[in-house]
């Protein structure tokens, strides 16, 4: 994979080719957008070209073929080390960077380590959104004091999910979610069964190859949409509406990333969908074409009749749901409070600071 087949990030890519070209490449960066746009490909293509044999670091070019390319691809390159949060953890653990039985030495060891083939140690540490201070801590002084030849990625969602520890020490580069031709040309690459028209499909994937292939299946498409319907009637839980939450994440049938990747799905689309009605609230024109969405914000901001700062507990109360997908509670207990306050916020009244 060469620079070429990054779609979408090309603004990003021109600041590492002029950083490399100077010599100036930072040790330490954060990279935050939505999930499925492209940062884990972005961050591997990076290290596929810092590590390609054929080209200097300064040309920051692959050329995907020769023994280092192809150790990048294959995640076998003695230098890159990938840390993600394992499936059955709600936080990254402190042990996979101070070390212990389970992850052996730890990332804050093995990155200081003199490089054993690449000239450099790169680390990728996904799931940024999910330390916690204990581990961010343990990380601190290789991000204040990186060892020489050395590159952190951290890759996360947002600035607001990340600790200010990890801010404060990082180099922000933001992703913008993919634009519907780049999206589109992305998924007729992809070998996609029959299911939810592409012409539908993109629309309503906000830029998101992860979103995309979710909605892909009709049932999903159609859940969507009644999700939409429900927020925009400002009282979600009406008509048992938690069955169809439950029923479209599995409840207890349904384990593990498919289960939690349902939740933040619902969780996002809420988010979405109460900005682009503070934007259309406000004067603005929404920042979606996606007909579904556009038509319950028109309806909706016909009725509106509270504050338009009530939108932001909205958000708040929404994104504190999402905070808790990774803590291993019952959707039910996750879902059911979660429309509750959804539905008493929506008619104007607020909640207790308890409720969060």
């Amino acid at each position: 994979m060469s620079w070429d087949e990054i779609r979408g990030h090309q603004r990003q890519v021109e600041h590492f080719r002029r950083a490399a070209a100077r010599g100036r490449l930072a040790s330490t960066f954060l990279f935050v957008g939505p999930e499925g746009i492209g940062k884990r490909l972005f961050a591997r293509q990076l290290a596929r070209a810092l590590y390609c044999q054929r080209y200097s670091e300064a040309d920051l070019q692959s050329c995907d073929t020769c023994p280092s390319c192809l150790q990048v691809t294959a995640s076998s390159h003695p230098d890159l080390l990938q840390v993600r949060k394992p499936d059955n953890k709600n936080s990254l653990p402190i042990g996979m960077f101070i070390g212990d039985d389970d992850y052996g030495p730890g990332l804050c060891h093995d990155i200081a380590l003199k490089p054993a083939a690449g000239g450099r140690r790169i680390a990728i540490i996904d799931d940024a959104d999910f330390f916690k201070a204990e581990a961010a801590n343990s990380l601190l002084k290789t991000l204040e004091e990186p060892p020489p030849r050395s590159i952190l990625i951290l890759l996360g969602t947002s600035e607001q999910q990340q600790l200010p520890t990890i801010l404060s020490r990082c180099q922000i580069i933001r992703f913008s979610p993919l634009s519907h031709a780049d999206l589109d040309s992305i998924l007729r690459q992809m070998p996609l069964e029959e299911g939810t028209p592409l012409e539908q499909l993109v629309p309503a994937a906000g830029g998101s190859v992860q979103r995309a292939l979710l909605l892909h299946n009709p049932d999903a498409y159609a859940f969507r949409s009644r999700l939409i319907e429900q927020l925009a009637s400002l009282v979600p839980g009406k008509d048992d509406f938690l069955q169809a939450l439950l029923s479209f994440t599995g409840d207890k049938e349904v384990e593990g990333a498919l289960k939690r990747a349902r939740l933040h799905f619902i969780a996002d689309l809420a988010t979405e969908f109460y900005g682009l009605l503070a934007q259309q609230l406000s004067g603005l024109e929404p920042a979606t074409d996606e007909p579904v969405l556009r038509a319950a914000l028109s309806d909706v901001a016909s009725r509106w009749s509270t504050p338009v700062a009530q939108l932001s507990e909205l958000i708040q109360r929404t994104h504190t749901m999402s905070t808790q997908i990774g803590m291993n509670v019952q959707a039910v207990n996750l879902l059911g409070p979660w429309l509750t306050d959804l539905t008493n916020l929506g008619q104007g009244r607020h909640l207790l600071p308890q409720t969060f």
